[in-house]
């Protein structure tokens, strides 16, 4: 097998990979590195972690070969451990991610608060709101109202249905209100 440094099938590699050959793994490495930091860090929000998430799936990839089972694509496969690693990461660190004054103070509206609260005390409030949601609730909530992301492409993002990302996001907003209400009342 020859192989030059363009796209190369997944047959193609997987099969050079699962002989022990290091040209495999690395023209894996080169083709699919980019796109699974990406991913990775969609979720994690921080490059090093990102990178480091990826390391580790190449690493689980390079241990496990001889056994490997890909039953869709490599592309598929590396894509799910990225993000399934990313979250793993997540629960781990149990990251704090601050919601921005305005998502605060649209919450507050949605809630009904005609208390008047102090900025710093509602957004303390929905800190805590969002750190205790579960994790996959919280990176679904985080890439929505943080990064922007739409259902459609956080349902891509990390492997599930868009009716699975409405749900979380439904319970994240009615976990939020509650927080509000609560600090308001």
């Amino acid at each position: 097998m020859t192989f030059s440094k363009h796209s190369h099938s997944d047959e193609d590699l997987l099969d050079l990979l699962k002989t022990g050959d290091g040209r495999g793994m690395g023209l894996i490495f080169e083709q699919y590195h980019p796109s699974l930091c990406a991913s990775a860090y969609r979720i994690v929000q921080d490059r090093d972690a990102a990178r480091d998430v990826v390391q580790e799936v190449f690493i689980r990839l390079w241990h496990g070969r001889a056994t490997l089972q890909i039953t869709h694509s490599l592309k598929a496969y590396l894509h799910r451990s990225a993000v399934n690693g990313a979250l793993h990461h997540l629960e781990r660190t149990q990251r704090i991610k601050r919601v921005p004054l305005q998502s605060a103070e649209e919450l507050a509206g949605d809630a009904g608060g005609g208390a008047a609260l102090e900025a710093g005390d509602l957004q303390a409030a929905l800190a805590a709101a969002v750190d205790a949601l579960p994790p996959v609730c919280r990176t679904v909530f985080m890439l929505s109202r943080h990064d922007e992301l739409s259902n459609a492409e956080i349902a891509d993002c990390l492997g599930v249905s868009v009716k699975a990302v409405e749900k979380h996001l439904t319970k994240a907003l009615a976990r939020l209100r509650e927080a509000v209400a609560r600090c308001g009342g």
